[in-house]
């Protein structure tokens, strides 16, 4: 997780009625951050996003996209 991104969960946890987890890298280690995020706010992610780089790059990312927002959308019903 990078460091911009603990600092604002630590700081605005309790402020955050529910949470949903995204993020882009190069390599591995989604899972593994996305524990991390909900164990520091300390909150079930409704739902969880990775984009690898080369996705985002050749714009091959936006029905991801939509499955994200779609099971976001399911977990708060």
């Amino acid at each position: 997780m990078a460091p911009a991104i603990r600092t604002y969960i630590t700081k605005n946890k309790d402020k955050l009625k529910e949470v949903a987890f995204f993020c882009t890298q190069g390599g591995s280690g989604a899972e593994r951050t996305f524990s991390d995020m909900e164990d520091l706010c300390q909150k079930k992610g409704r739902a969880a996003l990775e984009l690898m780089a080369k996705e985002v790059v050749k714009d091959r990312f936006t029905e991801k996209i939509k499955e994200f927002i779609n099971a976001a959308k399911r977990s708060a019903s």
